[in-house]
């Protein structure tokens, strides 16, 4: 349960990219798996690993990253793209998310503590009873 000021209820399978990055330049309260974003300001940064890894290790990565990331050569970072995660459900997210989180102590992203995610099961129930 969040603590303090919660902007909005949201269905755990709601969940998009931009939970996840909370750009200050977006609007990402609104967005949802059927409104994604028009564009994204990217500013987001992730971070496939703070040392060297073998090259099997670091392709893994990249592959993973590619589906809610984009590579910027002339910086050589990776930054949040909703365009790359507009496919991806919920749960597909919510994992790709969890094993960005381990690559990289500055990998710190989480769903955000001023919005309450409700798991979808709890949310029909909760409409059964009302």
């Amino acid at each position: 349960m969040p603590s303090g000021l919660v902007f909005r209820t949201r269905k755990a399978s709601d969940i998009v990219i931009c939970d996840y990055c909370q750009h200050y330049k977006c609007r990402w309260l609104e967005f949802s798996p059927k409104m994604y974003p028009v564009s994204c300001p990217e500013a987001r940064e992730i971070r496939i690993a703070d040392g060297d890894l073998p090259g099997t290790i670091f392709q893994q990565r990249t592959n993973m990253a590619k589906k809610v990331a984009i590579y910027r050569p002339d910086t050589r970072q990776w930054f949040i793209s909703a365009s790359r995660a507009v496919g991806l459900s919920a749960r597909e997210l919510r994992g790709v998310i969890a094993e960005v989180r381990t690559w990289s102590e500055k990998n710190n992203l989480a769903l955000s503590d001023r919005v309450l995610y409700e798991d979808t099961e709890k949310c029909a129930e909760q409409k059964r009873l009302v």
